[in-house]
């Protein structure tokens, strides 16, 4: 109360107001003497006024806040809260702000600036809310390849988040946009610069993003030349030696080869080998001539072709086989060669030949170790047979020892009893 001498003054909202206030101290029981007062004047100060600015919305790209706080009567402020940092430091008013990577993902920093420096006022606060959106999210799509004979490609971007626009752009020369660059699923028609260049870069730019940064995203479009095949020349093998090694080439804008056949025959070990052996059917050997075509994987799907021709196989026929006498080795030959070859070769034996072993109706000349073997097998075996495989067939010669014959002894007998009784 107002007689205690250390009361505790509480001003009215109109002292604050007007800016001060008279405090009388009068003394009291003070018996034959007269009251005596003194006054103390109280002046009021005003508030410190703290405003931290308004409320933001900036971009997750482009985070950076710019503060814009302000103290009057206090001499500065400071700022806190947020997990960001302040730049130069947090008791610059205007400092800028950078948020966290946790403030950016979950979209939101609220600041707080208290003023400083508040003589006998207490400290004032206010805060601030500052909102971060999602940057956008830009797709181009995926990396295309497409063919020197078909320039025209097909886009399909994506905008989304804070914007649903872009615009393409090329880094090639003389390309266009159809309809225009602004459509999202666009067609670029790439120019003759761009397909001598052998690739294109498309960006495409978001459009309208407000508070945020532009977002681009890139695709590549390669330019495959035209394709080339080369199945190589054309090949003679023989009916029993027909597997042909083939030797095909691709090039351009070719990536695989596959081979196939206008006969029945396989590829070994794949038909996407270049160089892959043709093994030809019996059917392909039977007609002669198969043609093998290599396609090249490519835009224009080019195509070369070799024709493989399969020559008879040759056929040799020694003769049936014979039995001769020991007292006759001179054994006559009737060789046959006919097909890829019409000469041949007898071999085996320890005789001789006459004229001589490349003679198909030649005459064998058994020897002596001949006779004692009592059996020989001679081949006849084709020559100058080109690309086929040897051909032989053989000749079983038996030798029949010679024949012993007994007649008995003489004998005598009388005319009137001649019947003989033999006994060989």
């Amino acid at each position: 109360n107002n007689s205690v001498l250390n009361a505790t003054y509480t001003p009215s909202a109109a002292e604050i107001t007007a800016g001060f206030v008279n405090l009388i101290l009068t003394t009291t029981g003070n018996g034959t003497c007269n009251a005596v007062s003194d006054t103390m004047k109280i002046t009021y100060t005003p508030k410190p006024v703290v405003s931290a600015g308004a409320n933001q919305t900036v971009c997750a790209n482009n985070p950076n806040i710019t503060l814009n706080g302000s103290v009057t009567v206090a001499s500065g402020g400071i700022w806190s809260g947020g997990l960001g940092t302040y730049n130069p430091n947090n008791t610059t008013l205007n400092a800028v702000y950078i948020p966290s990577a946790v403030e950016i993902t979950q979209g939101y920093a609220d600041l707080t600036l208290t003023s400083t420096g508040n003589g006998t006022c207490n400290s004032e606060s206010d805060s601030v809310h500052f909102t971060i959106t999602p940057a956008p999210v830009v797709m181009a799509g995926p990396d295309q390849i497409i063919c020197v004979d078909d320039l025209h490609v097909n886009l399909n971007g994506y905008v989304a988040g804070v914007t649903t626009t872009g615009i393409w752009s090329s880094g090639g020369t003389g390309g266009t946009f159809t309809p225009n660059a602004s459509t999202l699923n666009a067609v670029y028609n790439a120019s003759s610069a761009d397909s001598t260049a052998g690739s294109i870069t498309l960006v495409l730019t978001s459009t309208g993003n407000g508070n945020c940064l532009p977002v681009s995203d890139t695709m590549i479009v390669n330019i495959l030349p035209t394709g080339t095949a080369n199945a190589g020349p054309d090949q003679t093998v023989c009916g029993n030696n027909a597997n042909a090694l083939m030797s095909g080439s691709i090039g351009g804008g070719a990536t695989i080869g596959t081979w196939s056949s206008s006969g029945s025959g396989i590829f070994v070990p794949t038909n996407t080998n270049l160089n892959a052996v043709y093994v030809p059917s019996q059917v392909d050997t039977a007609i002669v001539s198969v043609t093998l075509t290599l396609t090249a994987n490519s835009c224009n799907m080019i195509q070369d072709q070799m024709l493989l021709t399969i020559t008879d196989a040759p056929y040799v026929n020694a003769g049936n086989d014979i039995t001769v006498c020991v007292d006759n080795l001179d054994i006559p030959l009737n060789g046959h060669v006919s097909g890829a070859s019409t000469t041949g070769q007898w071999t085996g034996g320890n005789g001789t030949y006459t004229p001589d072993a490349n003679t198909l109706n030649a005459v064998y000349h058994a020897n002596a170790a001949d006779s004692i073997a009592g059996h020989i097998t001679l081949v006849l075996t084709a020559t100058n047979i080109g690309l086929c495989a040897p051909v032989s067939d053989t000749l079983e010669i038996n030798i029949l020892p010679a024949g012993i014959v007994n007649a008995g002894p003489d004998q005598t007998f009388c005319a009137n009893n001649a019947n003989v009784v033999l006994n060989g």
